[in-house]
């Protein structure tokens, strides 16, 4: 009997809707991007500063306004087009990667010496801009999901985004080891494109 209920179950039935890919892709180019920016944000705090303090004062940085904005983000998401908000959101993390990669160009050029505190404040922004993302994204499965297939959306949002967090930053630390902080920022850029635009 047991047996027959495994069986009757469709491992891909929210893989096949259309808007839940869509999203599904979106989320994990984001957390690719996410986590190679995390992994050469993290070294280039660490090459300035000397300090292993620094870097979770880096995490710390991001957990803040990510955890202290949450609840409200879950407000706005429900009080907004959810799609819309993602965007919005999508958009703006686009624009803060480029602002990293123009910032690491201007650290490259000997600007900022000794000093890591812009690092942080993107880092910030990027906390601020996730304590609206994570609640906007998790609603907008509920929106799109039918019921009969959340539990099986919610098994491959988890797999997605546990293998981007692994892929992003093993491709991160390879990627700045071989060519560097610049090349780094240049792709995370071109994923938050790739994400923005799904």
């Amino acid at each position: 009997m047991a047996n027959d209920f495994f069986h009757q179950r469709d491992s891909f039935l929210a893989f096949r809707l259309p808007d839940f890919r869509k999203l599904l892709a979106s989320k994990f180019l984001l957390t690719l991007g996410l986590q190679i920016q995390f992994v050469v944000l993290s070294w280039q705090v660490y090459e300035i500063t000397k300090d292993p303090l620094s870097l979770g004062l880096l995490g710390l940085a991001e957990a803040i306004p990510a955890v202290g904005l949450a609840l409200y983000g879950g407000y706005v998401a429900d009080r907004n087009d959810r799609r819309v908000l993602l965007t919005r959101i999508g958009f703006l993390q686009l624009c803060v990667s480029i602002g990293l990669f123009l910032l690491s160009r201007h650290y490259s050029q000997g600007g900022f010496a000794g000093t890591a505190m812009p690092l942080y404040a993107v880092m910030f922004l990027l906390g601020l801009l996730r304590g609206f993302y994570s609640p906007a994204q998790v609603a907008l499965v509920g929106q799109i999901v039918p019921r009969e297939a959340y539990a099986n959306s919610a098994a491959w949002n988890s797999t997605f985004w546990h293998v981007a967090v692994v892929v992003g930053s093993t491709i991160g630390g390879l990627m700045l080891g071989f060519l560097g902080k610049q090349f780094s920022y240049g792709v995370v850029v071109a994923l938050m494109l790739l994400s923005f635009l799904q």
